[in-house]
């Protein structure tokens, strides 16, 4: 292997490329750690703040970290699996993805694209715009998943 291909970044770059050619949709994940507080707006002249162009000066300042918890892996995604008669009666996770809105609000057509790509694939994807409303459809989507398919039926669930 070459010295390229053991660096992380391009192992990973290689593993997403080689799941999209086996019918695997991964998706990269990313957490990070920022800083919030207080935002000057303007800097001093009295020579107590110096600033380049762009600098931020945050006041009381605190890290806080984004993303998904610790050890949670570089990429998340679905494996389409027919199920055999010899699968029956084992548990499989199915991937789930649920938007969560505002009575209003409003889901993007890159939300709806994700939605679908998932629901579309097997797994349970829809918006959700209460806590109620996020149970029933988990158990309409619960009970699609557990009714045999009829010759004619498509995969989708959603």
């Amino acid at each position: 292997m070459s010295t390229t291909h053991k660096k992380e970044s391009n192992i990973l770059k290689l593993i997403l490329m080689a799941a999209t050619e086996i019918g695997t949709r991964l998706f990269r994940v990313n957490v990070g750690m920022g800083w919030t507080g207080n935002k000057i707006d303007k800097v001093a002249k009295d020579g107590m703040y110096y600033c380049s162009k762009g600098d931020v000066i945050i006041r009381d300042a605190h890290p806080f970290s984004s993303g998904l918890p610790k050890g949670y892996s570089d990429t998340t995604g679905w494996t389409p699996v027919n199920i055999t008669q010899d699968m029956v009666g084992k548990k499989i996770a199915v991937f789930t993805a649920i938007e969560a809105k505002a009575p209003t609000g409003r889901v993007s057509s890159h939300q709806k694209n994700f939605l679908e790509a998932v629901s579309s694939a097997g797994g349970i994807a829809f918006v959700a715009r209460s806590g109620e409303e996020f149970c029933n459809e988990m158990e309409t989507q619960k009970d699609l998943l557990s009714r045999p398919l009829s010759a004619d039926s498509s995969n989708n669930n959603n």
